[in-house]
């Protein structure tokens, strides 16, 4: 019992230290060992790669900016050689001032040839009050040339304003050098009318040696017209041309020495019309 007991511990000793061995080899493994290498590789590649991009796109962004700056600094100096020298106004004009266009205009023409707001220059000088259109070119190497065109006045618009042949209502300058046009009065938005009706009752008028003086659309839709030899008429806007052709066929026919001593013509009537006749002696009547 005592050799076999003995041979017992032995073998269970032998077999507990081939157990350690094998524990011992298994920690040590290579396959283990690799691993843990290749882990740590792939934290220090995700550590550094950032950063090498950040750098990499600044570095591309600074000289994408020192280019532009260079490159805008350079054409700068090549385009100030070209500076605009003269500045050719060509039109016929009665009242455009040389000096307010000039005036206007000098802001606009300090840049170079290639830079120069051909645009602007053309809306400033469209904001003059005698200046219907303009059109503005460049002429190498260092013009601009500016083509006007002035409006052309075709009556007096209330009592300082004046409306052009394009029906357009504008604030004019220098008025004592238009001589006598007629004056015509109205609300703005009706000035299209007004004008229409002018130019139609004054066609009528002239047929008979008649001009109009002042032409005045009343509240009411009425039209109150001076003309010259100092007869004044008042007609309503319905059939007003055909009622002012009526007078004017009567007209025509009055003897020359009754001409003169008509007062007013009343046509709002739906037929006929009243006339009130001056008298040598001061005195008026209608007839």
């Amino acid at each position: 019992m005592d050799e076999n007991g003995s041979v017992t511990k032995k073998r269970e000793s032998m077999l507990r230290k081939k157990q350690q061995k094998k524990a011992v080899a298994s920690a040590a493994a290579p396959k283990k060992q690799r691993q843990v290498t290749t882990n740590l590789s792939k934290k220090n590649v995700e550590l550094v790669f950032p950063y090498f991009h950040l750098i990499a796109v600044f570095f591309v962004f600074s000289l994408t900016v020192l280019g532009l700056f260079f490159g805008k600094t350079l054409v700068n100096r090549i385009f100030s050689q070209y500076p605009i020298e003269t500045v050719k106004v060509i039109g016929e004009f009665r009242f455009i001032e040389r000096q307010k266009l000039e005036k206007v205009l000098n802001i606009y023409l300090t840049d170079n040839f290639f830079q120069v707001d051909l645009n602007n220059v053309k809306e400033q000088a469209e904001t003059l009050p005698w200046i219907e259109q303009a059109w503005v070119k460049k002429s190498w190497p260092d013009t601009v040339e500016l083509i006007l065109q002035e409006r052309k006045p075709l009556a007096g618009w209330g009592d300082s304003q004046l409306i052009s042949e394009r029906k357009e209502i504008f604030d004019g300058e220098r008025v004592n050098q238009l001589g006598t046009l007629p004056v015509l009065y109205g609300a703005d938005d009706y000035a299209s009318l007004v004008v229409d009706r002018y130019l139609e009752m004054n066609t009528l008028f002239s047929q008979v040696g008649l001009t109009i003086k002042t032409l005045e659309l009343e509240e009411r839709f009425s039209w109150r017209v001076a003309v010259s030899e100092g007869i004044t008429f008042v007609i309503s806007e319905e059939r007003c041309l055909e009622k002012l052709k009526g007078f004017v066929g009567l007209y025509q026919k009055m003897p020359e020495v009754d001409k003169p001593y008509i007062k007013q013509v009343d046509l709002r009537y739906d037929n006929g019309l009243a006339i009130k006749w001056k008298k040598k002696n001061g005195n008026s009547n209608a007839a």
